[in-house]
């Protein structure tokens, strides 16, 4: 099985080490800051297949980058950087994934705490595609996975949960950045991500979608 674990932030870089650390059982991890800090994790965080620097980026497009990279691979795992895999749960997932690419079911994602530590099939990827870059940063996962169902494929959010992956808070860039939280929370108020969820499937983010392809196969220009 050929796979890569990626792991982007743009802040806290005193939590990857952790992060890096918990995960190493399932190796080949592939670190990704798009801040100033590339070179002293290059130096500090041991078990790492390579650093990547990236130019300020939204969330969303960072994903897409991601997916890019693993495009040609069976499996991508991605892990938010503010987590932390408990012992032997990064060593339990990778069986497990394992254990799903080598049976026929049609699986396109596994979740742990949610997708804060996960694994996508990258066949499902490539059928479904890349993330919706007209969301900003949320909205834009429950879209996703629900096109990822939409299709038919099964994402399984039973074998893993809260009590193996813990979700730290302080790291995160909308709390540490003014200009991105103030972008962020614009769109929030605005129902703006939301609001385009609505136009895209019909139906507000987490609800069935209501059409069948997107904006309900309209073509003419928006009036």
């Amino acid at each position: 099985m050929q796979y890569k674990l990626h792991i982007a932030f743009a802040s806290r870089p005193d939590m990857v080490d952790d992060a890096v650390e918990s995960v190493d059982a399932i190796g080949n991890i592939h670190l990704w800051p798009n801040g100033d800090n590339w070179q002293y994790l290059r130096t500090r965080c041991v078990g790492l297949a390579d650093v990547h620097r990236l130019p300020p980026m939204a969330p969303v497009s960072i994903i897409n980058l991601l997916l890019h990279k693993s495009w040609d691979d069976d499996v991508m795992f991605w892990m938010h950087n503010d987590a932390y895999a408990k012992p032997g749960v990064a060593k339990r997932l990778l069986q497990h994934v394992t254990d799903l690419h080598n049976s026929d079911k049609k699986w396109g994602a596994v979740f742990t705490h949610y997708d804060v530590l996960c694994a996508l099939n990258m066949k499902a990827v490539r059928e479904i595609g890349f993330w919706d870059p007209m969301f900003f940063q949320y909205t834009a996962d429950v879209e996703y996975y629900g096109r990822m169902r939409a299709a038919g494929w099964e994402i399984d959010e039973s074998t893993f949960g809260k009590d193996d992956v813990e979700h730290r808070q302080g790291s995160i860039t909308v709390q540490s950045d003014p200009s991105f939280n103030y972008r962020t929370q614009w769109r929030e108020r605005t129902n703006f991500d939301k609001n385009y969820h609505v136009l895209k499937w019909g139906s507000w983010p987490g609800q069935p979608f209501k059409y069948s392809t997107p904006f309900n196969g309209k073509t003419e220009k928006f009036q």
